[in-house]
Parts: structure tokens; sequence; C-alpha cells
């Protein structure tokens, strides 16, 4: 089984200049922050049946396609357009086929139960994946994943055209 690289960028979105400094011949630098990035690789448990569940077995196809899908962890209140991506958004977005965008301030733990009051960051992970990245959001609903991994319950969207090009219907 290939191993699917999945990036996560833990800090300021992109590397952007700062206020510039003058020079002694009067021109202005930039200077640049530093941007940490941690690599995570996806990688398959050889022994589970992935062909138990269509979630399972779609999760196996994005591990396993040769398109990359970057998730970027960025500051909850810097989602443009937002005040709040986790109020705004649940804390998630797939900007295209290769973009994911999650808010900082998602729980790294699950909901609190009986409340199911938080979102998760693997439970918007596999939403955004399963439902905007894999051709499976083509055919289910929004809800239906998360029901079924008994996660809190978002509103009723569509799948939108992300999709990866080994999952279009028009490839």
């Amino acid at each position: 089984m290939r191993n699917r690289l999945f990036d996560y960028a833990r800090s300021p979105c992109l590397p952007q200049a700062s206020p510039r400094r003058e020079t002694p011949l009067g021109r202005r630098e930039p200077t640049y922050k530093t941007l940490e990035v941690i690599t995570y690789w996806l990688v398959g448990d050889k022994s589970l049946n992935w062909n138990t569940d269509s979630y399972k077995s779609a999760m196996f196809e994005l591990m396993n396609m040769s398109h990359s899908v970057e998730l970027r962890i960025i500051p909850d209140d810097e989602y443009p357009g937002s005040k709040s991506f986790l109020f705004d958004k649940a804390g998630g977005n797939t900007e295209n086929s290769r973009l994911i965008l999650l808010s900082d301030k998602l729980s790294i733990t699950s909901w609190s139960y009986p409340e199911k009051t938080n979102w998760s960051l693997g439970g918007i992970v596999l939403h955004e994946l399963i439902y905007h990245i894999h051709s499976t959001g083509l055919t289910e609903e929004a809800n239906d994943l998360r029901s079924h991994y008994d996660l809190k319950m978002g509103g009723r969207h569509l799948p939108g055209k992300s999709q990866a090009p080994p999952f279009r219907k028009n490839k």
C-alpha cells in the first residue's frame, strides 16, 4: 500500500512580507516571517478490512490516489470574510481539490457527550476529505457520514466541485 501525503501547516497561512525596512540607499527591503510546517502521512492499517463500509473504502482510495491534498491549520480569526471560522464554517472548508483550511480552534478531542457541542479536528477532516474531495459527497447528504461516526451534525450543504481528479464525474 502506498503512503499518501497530507500536509498540515500550523502557523500563519503563508510567508508574508512584513513592513519593509529602509536600507542605507533609501530602498526598502522586505522582511519575512518564519513559517513552521509539519508534514504527516496518513498510512492505512494493512490488517483493516477497508471494504466494510463506503467511508473506509473512500478513505483507502484517498490515501492511495496520486493527487496530494494539503490540510492547512490557520488562526480562527484569519479566514477570509469571517470573524470566526469555527462559528461560520464549523472550522473547515475545502478551498479546492488540493487545499483544505482548518481552524486552529477545532477540538482535538471528540464532542462533549451527550450534547455533541464541539467540532473536532478529526471529524472535520473526515467530512472535508470524504464529502468534498472524494466522490461520496455526490451521492450522499453532508450529515450521513457524521451520523455514521456519531459526530456533531451540521447544516445541509452541497459537496461543491472540489473533487480530486480521480473522483470527478467528468474525468
